[in-house]
């Protein structure tokens, strides 16, 4: 099998940029920034990002550009843990599963956008409740029981949701094609691996930042923007003295950099041997949070523009994750004037976003089954591309139902977190302490002609490996049941999301009982030593025998 290299240097870091800039960064950290003291956030953020989300990064970076292996195949440096590599593909496996199903109602919701009057934005539709409240120019008249036109939208119509996971309910036919289109496009820029996604990084990489400064001008324009921006960097020093601000900092730092996941090892494969990793595991750190510090700029002057028109406090305005992309923006933009217009771009932006980050996670599933499987697969990489995509289609359908939120819920709490954590520090601790982090600087210094300084001798052997810990046993304690709105996930679907938790983590111990077997040599030894003692027991009781003959006589 012949290795590939990036055709330059800029798509290698767009690609990275990619991977790491995701969905997440629009919809995740500028709730968690606000939650947690705003401005005073940013603190322990770059803290953490210096001291965890780099090192972790420039680990990653230098092993798949030495190896020129992908996951499962670069841990032969230490083979008693090559279960590492083993749960780095399985967790790249499930999340691009569920991680579509964000491209499906994105997909959705940009077809829609495409009309006069958007869907989402008056209470007279079909899907529509008592309950839902029109927008009536100044502010909502509204009681506990209301619900937005944007909420109804996404929950009625959209998803049509049913009331549990216990109730799947038909497949939705607008979800599955739009999930259909959602592969389609993964398989079109994949199929000749990085020598298409390289070039279509081009686009949907750049392409984004171009949207987010022009809906970013677009948004401080409007009336009570500069409300919203304030209360977004507006310290609150004093949340600095809780610990939970610092344990949400360093999870940010860690969730959105996306180590442990495999992709950065893969991707970083087909470098060429003497790139400069250094610069790179410092730029595209710096790069994917300072997009998600930009694009709060975005989110809270969209989130004042509609605190002012609604009349509520900017603190009930504001949400996390779908809610946010799904019914909070949504509803924002169908207030301003080209509503239409405004929509179209916001959905264009998450569209390429999130396509970015499928990109590394199916190009570390399938460059490692090509390795896995090299006579099968070796040079078949765009018939494996197009199984995987097939599959992980007919996987996905599950979500497409009316019960599919509930099934993406499941998977979203469990799958991305605890077991991500334990692989991240089994891996700092192997290469730190056990490979030796002297042979890491001595292969950096073979690719980079400069030996790395001290400062990462500290953070990779006692800083990283101590957060790290630090992270697993915040996440452990705090854990809790899934809920989904009011919604408590039964005791069986909990079950389900351990199993599929614990199924990258289970492949470390499986393989290293492996590598602590008897090798063939011992066994040979240990056969023949049982095969010499058979043979001394029959000679002795023969001679026993004979013995007890010659008494008898």
């Amino acid at each position: 099998m012949t290795k590939e290299y990036w055709g330059n240097q800029l798509e290698f870091i767009l690609s990275c940029v990619g991977y790491a800039v995701g969905v997440g960064n629009i919809w995740r950290f500028p709730y968690i920034c606000l939650r947690n003291g705003g401005g005073a956030f940013l603190i322990p953020y770059f803290i953490f990002l210096i001291l965890c989300g780099i090192p972790l990064f420039y680990i990653e970076l230098s092993l798949g550009q030495y190896s020129k292996k992908s996951p499962i195949k670069v841990w032969d440096l230490c083979p008693i843990f090559k279960g590492l590599g083993i749960g780095m593909i399985v967790v790249s496996g499930i999340l691009t599963i569920y991680y579509n199903i964000i491209m499906t109602w994105t997909i959705y919701y940009l077809y829609q956008s495409m009309s006069k009057i958007l869907p989402w934005s008056t209470c007279d539709n079909p899907w529509n409740t008592p309950n839902c409240v029109n927008f009536n120019g100044t502010r909502y008249n509204h009681t506990s029981d209301s619900i937005s036109p944007s909420e109804e939208y996404f929950n009625l119509k959209t998803l049509n949701i049913s009331d549990g996971i216990e109730n799947m309910g038909p497949i939705q036919v607008h979800l599955i094609v739009c999930l259909l289109i959602a592969w389609l496009l993964c398989f079109l820029c994949l199929m000749k691996g990085i020598k298409s996604s390289g070039k279509v990084v081009y686009i949907t990489v750049i392409i984004p930042y171009i949207l987010l400064t022009s809906l970013l001008i677009r948004s401080v324009m409007l009336p009570g923007a500069y409300e919203g921006i304030k209360y977004y960097l507006t310290p609150d020093f004093k949340r600095l003295l809780e610990f939970q601000v610092w344990i949400e900092a360093c999870i940010q730092i860690f969730y959105s950099l996306g180590p442990a996941w495999g992709g950065l090892i893969t991707l970083s494969s087909y470098n060429k041997f003497n790139n400069n990793i250094l610069r790179d595991s410092i730029l595209i750190p710096l790069i994917n949070c300072g997009t998600s510090f930009y694009a709060g700029f975005v989110i809270f002057s969209i989130v004042g523009y509609m605190s002012h028109k609604i009349g509520s406090p900017i603190s009930e305005t504001i949400a996390s994750g779908p809610g946010l992309a799904f019914v909070a923006y949504p509803m924002a933009v169908s207030m301003m004037p080209l509503a239409p217009l405004w929509a179209i771009i916001f959905f264009i932006m998450m569209l390429f976003l999130g396509i970015d980050s499928q990109f590394g996670m199916i190009e570390t599933l399938t460059s490692g089954l090509m390795e896995l499987m090299p006579k099968l697969f070796g040079k078949r990489r765009q018939l494996l591309t197009g199984i995987v995509c097939i599959l992980w289609f007919i996987i996905g359908i599950s979500m497409t139902t009316k019960g599919g939120m509930y099934v993406f819920s499941l998977m979203d709490w469990y799958c991305g977190t605890f077991s991500v954590l334990i692989i991240a520090f089994c891996e700092c601790i192997v290469i730190a302490w056990i490979y030796d982090y002297r042979r890491l600087f001595k292969q950096i210094k073979h690719m980079n002609k400069i030996e790395p300084s001290v400062f990462w001798i500290i953070t990779w052997r006692f800083i990283t490996p101590i957060i790290m810990a630090g992270m697993l046993v915040a996440t452990i304690t705090q854990m809790k049941p899934p809920m989904l709105g009011k919604y408590s996930f039964p005791t069986w679907a909990i079950a389900i999301g351990w199993i599929l938790s614990m199924a990258s983590v289970v492949p470390i111990p499986i393989r290293i009982k492996i590598n602590l077997k008897p090798n063939e040599n011992w066994l040979k030894i240990e056969k023949d030593n049982e095969t010499q003692l058979l043979y001394s027991d029959e000679k002795l009781k023969d001679f026993d025998d004979i013995k007890h003959t010659e008494i008898r006589l």
